[in-house]
């Protein structure tokens, strides 16, 4: 994720508040180096501005993803907010993420999930397997 300030004849700050961190930017481009939330500053002619919006980084996380097909999640969509998973192997472990890449729930060995205590919505079930891990965007409708 990048912001792109090249048209601005200023000096850049962005704050990770998080970790109270700051960030100078001799660059117009921000690439953020950890997740979490960030304020950005712009000095003009030595006056600060406030902050012009807070962004919140927070990656998906795709790591050693099985691509194949080998795996199904029905319905998908759910209208009940139950999901089964068809898989041959043994399911170790399964993560439930948001859009912006929270971790939202977790669990081991299931072949079904049940979201409904979770917001309607569209999510992202990774899950992890004898074989590997796999990706698959789930909706709750």
């Amino acid at each position: 994720m990048n912001y792109d300030f090249s048209t601005c004849n200023c000096n850049i700050s962005w704050y990770h508040i998080n970790s109270a961190t700051t960030f100078p930017q001799n660059d117009t481009i921000f690439n953020p180096p950890w997740y979490g939330s960030y304020i950005c500053y712009v000095l003009y002619d030595f006056c600060s501005s406030s902050s012009i919006d807070t962004l919140n980084f927070y990656p998906t996380p795709l790591v050693n993803i099985n691509n194949n097909n080998q795996l199904t999640v029905y319905p998908n969509p759910s209208t009940s907010g139950l999901f089964g998973i068809i898989y041959n192997s043994e399911i170790v472990k399964y993560d439930i993420y948001s859009l912006d890449g929270r971790l939202i729930h977790n669990g081991f060995k299931k072949k079904e999930i049940d979201l409904n205590n979770f917001s309607k919505g569209v999510y992202f079930l990774k899950i992890e397997t004898t074989d590997g891990a796999f990706v698959r965007k789930i909706t709750f409708q």
